[in-house]
């Protein structure tokens, strides 16, 4: 098991990896939403975010979440990931 300071440093370790790519993702996020307002000085809150990430995700890969859902009904999906976890012994099958 690990030690708290070890896992200190692997807290710090991911935040200085995953930071950047942070940033990165919200200034994409930012110009997607002020693209699509057409207004340059948009800025978005932390309210705003699930709304345009979803927006962005609609536009960058044409589909979406809603059409998605009668492909993965949420009985046949649960049934799935407990045969997979049963499978791998990591929870019962019940």
């Amino acid at each position: 098991m690990a030690t708290f300071k070890q896992a200190n440093a692997l807290m710090a370790e991911l935040t200085t990896a995953a930071r950047p790519v942070s940033i990165k993702e919200d200034q994409a996020l930012q110009a997607f939403a002020r693209n699509a307002t057409g207004d340059p000085s948009f800025k978005l809150e932390w309210w705003d975010n699930a709304f345009w990430a979803e927006r962005l995700k609609e536009a960058k890969f044409r589909i979406k979440q809603e059409e998605l859902r009668q492909y993965l009904p949420l009985p046949s999906v649960k049934a799935g990931l407990f045969q997979v976890c049963g499978e791998i012994g990591v929870c019962g099958t019940s």
